[in-house]
């Protein structure tokens, strides 16, 4: 038998490691909310060819077909991110945000980076002081988190972020 690392975790009869996921793919578990156990059999993964496709709902399409953007409020201010785009969240001057967030000390310099990929949205906290949080949960640094419709994104203690996602 052989025991799970402490990194490796078992969610939906998947394993996962959780240096490089933090949510679950099946039901978007917190993956570091699960207790590592040993586990006597691993079952394998199921073979993708003969899952169901089934159509996100997280699909940003304009009438045209073309990918929408998706928009971020926060601190009074309005930022689109048009598909494949990064935003480098932060205080420092050379960020885009940097006026946005040069009040708000809690966030740090290098705070986060926040990219769309025309689907989803992805947040990495990027070692920041203060932390990254989705649904009031901290997400651990370096480690690329999908938000999805309804929750919350929060920078620090209480920078909000607003997400607008398009229907």
């Amino acid at each position: 038998m052989a025991d799970l690392a402490p990194d490796i975790v078992v969610c939906c009869g998947r394993t996962f490691d959780r240096n490089t996921y933090s949510q679950c793919t099946i039901d978007g578990s917190d993956l570091w909310d699960i207790e590592s156990e040993p586990q006597a059999v691993v079952p394998p993964p199921p073979d993708p060819s003969k899952e169901p496709v089934v159509p996100s709902p997280r699909t940003t399409l304009d009438p045209t077909g073309s990918r929408a953007t998706l928009r971020l409020v926060t601190c009074g201010s309005t930022l689109d991110l048009d598909a494949g785009q990064s935003l480098p969240v932060g205080r420092d001057d050379d960020y885009p945000t940097a006026d946005i967030f040069r009040s708000r000390t809690n966030v740090s310099r290098y705070h986060a980076i926040i990219r769309f990929d025309g689907q989803r949205l992805l947040v990495t906290d990027t070692q920041s002081s203060n932390g990254t949080f989705v649904n009031d949960k901290k997400i651990p640094p370096d480690t690329e988190y999908e938000v999805r419709p309804g929750q919350k994104l929060r920078l620090a203690a209480d920078v909000d972020i607003d997400i607008r996602w398009e229907s």
